[in-house]
């Protein structure tokens, strides 16, 4: 009966002991399922990755190709075809640079001769007749057939125009380039009326004709007439239109400039006052109320009133007070004059220099009558340095007879020299007539060139 009992203990413990090994191998291989799992979890998202790297890969090498081919197709219509076109002209000869093509263009009659418009546009004369007009790849844009001949210029528009003497010496004719043609715009040709371009710097802006007449009750009467590029005209009854040169009576040809293409000075020959005029509006924007007035390379004008001059903008703001004798206009500076001496002011209308200068003025000196009254020195500024020169008379360009130099560096600090001569043209340099010294200088006035000519008989200019 013991041993039975006993059997049946040892039969129930490897019992337990099988089902604990069954369960422990459930569960072995339930790890190992969830480790194989994990293990394609892993690879999947591997593969996945390896995939999508794959793809922005492919993704940029097509976007790299295709930009490779539209540079290509770019570069080709850009420069590879206008070459190929001007190929075509035997007269012409294109050499190849490194950042830029040179061309060159040659005829052997002498006769012939270039002129370049605003950097755009290339005229061939024969004497004074046009044979064509290119642009600067020598691309031919009209071809005259005929004796033709015209003073060009650039309009604001940017349309290449040419301008004749009518039959008459005060009609004008306008053409514009169209097509490649010489097309004509418009003939100005009213009886008494004299017709000069209206230019803005080296742009057209349209055609003015000033004239006066006699009225029934024999008042003076004096109107303008404006003719813009947009073809609109406009009279301007009692007043004509200045500009800032006036129109020179003894000069058939006498065009009037202004710096600022959307308004022109105009004068009441009524009063003989000044204001402003809006081209594009077609109507006066400051009143005729000024003793003279001028535009200004900064979208202002100095204004001259009651024998002092100042600076406003269009609005009538003051820009600078009224209590100056002189504002001389430089492209992005001032000249400005109080109690007799000078002083530079920038173009933010800031004094860089106190009134330290000391010049020689006429009396009878203003503004449009500085050709009859000069003012008797000038100005020049290289970089940020400034010359302010007291000339007894300048020959051409920038060379002059001067009393003396006042050379200020960029931090305002002057300096005042005693010359014969003064120059800046390609280079800086001065001549004294006594000992005969030519001396070439580099911008910060530092002598480089040293030369003697004191063995020539010579007494004038150095050329």
């Amino acid at each position: 009966m013991a041993r039975k009992k006993k059997m049946e203990i040892v039969s129930e413990e490897k019992n337990e002991v099988a089902e604990t090994k069954t369960i422990e191998t459930e569960q072995n291989v339930e790890n190992a399922n969830r480790f194989v799992e994990n293990e394609l979890k892993e690879d999947i998202k591997k593969e996945k990755k390896v995939r999508f790297w794959d793809e922005v890969k492919s993704f940029f090498i097509i976007v790299l190709i295709i930009g490779v081919v539209i540079l290509v197709g770019w570069l080709f219509i850009k420069y590879a075809k206008p070459i190929e076109r001007n190929k075509k002209d035997d007269n012409a000869i294109i050499s190849d640079n490194k950042d830029y093509n040179v061309f060159s263009y040659s005829k052997s009659d002498e006769d012939n001769y270039l002129e370049v418009v605003n950097n755009k546009y290339l005229i061939e004369y024969s004497e004074h007749f046009v044979i064509k007009i290119m642009d600067l790849k020598l691309n031919v844009l009209y071809e005259a057939t005929d004796e033709e001949e015209y003073d060009f210029v650039e309009g604001i528009n940017g349309k290449l125009y040419g301008i004749t003497l009518g039959n008459s010496d005060d009609s004008l004719n306008l053409y514009v380039l169209e097509n490649e043609k010489m097309v004509e715009v418009k003939e100005f040709s009213k009886m008494g009326v004299y017709y000069v371009p209206l230019y803005t710097d080296n742009y057209l802006v349209g055609i003015v004709g000033n004239y006066c007449y006699l009225d029934g009750d024999l008042n003076n009467i004096c109107e303008s007439e404006l003719f813009t590029l947009d073809e609109k005209t406009n009279i301007l009854n009692d007043l004509v239109i200045e500009g800032d040169l006036s129109l020179g009576s003894d000069d058939e040809y006498a065009p009037i400039y202004t710096r600022d293409s959307n308004y022109v000075v105009v004068k009441n020959e009524n009063d003989g006052k000044y204001g402003l005029y809006d081209l594009n509006k077609g109507e006066l924007i400051i009143s005729t109320s000024y003793d003279d007035l001028y535009t200004t390379y900064n979208n202002s004008y100095v204004a001259l009133k009651n024998g002092n001059v100042g600076i406003i903008d269009k609005k009538l703001k003051k820009l600078v007070d009224f209590n100056y004798e002189l504002i001389d206009i430089q492209r992005d500076y001032y000249v400005v004059s109080k109690n007799g001496k000078l002083a530079i002011m920038n173009k933010d209308y800031e004094l860089i220099t106190g009134f330290d200068y000391e010049y020689d003025m006429d009396d009878n000196y203003y503004y449009r009558n500085s050709l009859l009254y000069p003012k008797l020195f000038d100005s020049i500024k290289l970089n940020d340095k400034y010359f302010l020169i007291s000339s007894l008379y300048a020959s051409s360009g920038y060379s002059y007879k001067a009393e003396y130099i006042y050379f200020i560096d960029s931090k305002g600090v002057s300096k005042k020299y005693d010359f014969d001569v003064f120059g800046v043209e390609e280079i800086l340099y001065s001549y004294s007539f006594k000992t005969g010294e030519l001396i070439i200088y580099d911008e910060d006035m530092n002598k480089k060139i040293l030369i003697d000519l004191s063995s020539y008989d010579y007494n004038d200019y150095p050329i």
